[in-house]
């Protein structure tokens, strides 16, 4: 997972409400377990959802994690054509093409 990814999962599963776990099946009362069936798990997931998600019973997690891949936007295509990386460096960065394919290792 890039860094890109990760931080715009984060910015997914902090923008989650009981809405959107109760549809996609993560919510169910009481995370799978009787013992927990206590707790508040829906006001404790919006109130830190990383550290409650840590809680939640694997079935749970699993079902939120396919929640946040939903919402993460398409990897760009993968092509391994020499040159595509320093061109898009070059064109990210404004250098000229052939010292991109010096940064990027590919003379």
């Amino acid at each position: 997972m890039t860094a890109a990814r990760f931080h715009n999962a984060l910015r997914i599963l902090l923008g989650l409400d009981g809405y959107d776990l109760m549809n996609a099946g993560v919510a169910d009362q009481n995370w799978g377990t009787p013992e927990a069936s206590e707790r508040d798990q829906m006001g404790a997931f919006l109130e830190d959802p990383a550290r409650e998600a840590l809680r939640m019973p694997d079935a749970n997690f699993d079902r939120l994690m396919e929640l946040v891949e939903s919402r993460q936007p398409p990897a760009p295509a993968a092509t391994d054509r020499p040159g595509d990386q320093a061109s898009v460096y070059a064109e990210e960065t404004g250098i000229d093409y052939a010292t991109a394919l010096v940064h990027c290792n590919m003379d």
